[in-house]
């Protein structure tokens, strides 16, 4: 993310929540657990949050909230069908996509993968991709927790 759009998004929540101080090191905090992020994931994130909540949010709620966005294993089986039938590299996948491609065997397998054989293995590829999701998720939130002193 850019740090321009980070520090308009943190400002229009201060803004918005005048009663929880933003202090420098809780921008440095929320930087790091966000920097990821894409710029308009998390101006979605942030406004999504203003609509819906009345406290200052999270970094896990707004980690959440840009989730609400990313691709399905739909999505990134299409991806990766349509790259491999046009003879391209491996697109370039978020861990859980790369997760998923990894139970089937990886770009190469993949590559030459009969199209019944990939059908047959959605199954495994969409459980691997909403499981890598899933340990992601609860990496995020541990490691907040950690860094605020939450339980």
């Amino acid at each position: 993310m850019d740090k321009q759009i980070f520090g308009k998004g943190m400002a229009l929540l201060s803004a918005l929540y005048p009663d929880y101080p933003l202090k420098d090191e809780t921008m440095e905090t929320y930087w790091e657990f966000l920097r990821d992020m894409a710029n308009l994931d998390f101006e979605r994130a942030v406004k999504g949050h203003v609509r819906t909540c009345k406290w200052f949010p999270k970094v896990s709620e707004l980690l959440e909230a840009s989730r609400a966005h990313l691709p399905t294993a739909h999505d990134v089986m299409n991806q990766l069908l349509a790259a491999a039938e046009a003879g391209l590299d491996e697109p370039p996948l978020s861990p859980a996509g790369k997760a998923a491609l990894g139970a089937l065997g990886g770009w190469e397998a993949f590559q030459v993968m009969r199209y019944e054989d990939i059908s047959f293995r959605f199954k495994e590829f969409r459980t691997a991709y909403l499981e890598a999701q899933a340990r992601e998720n609860l990496a995020l939130v541990g490691s907040e927790q950690k860094v605020l002193g939450e339980k």
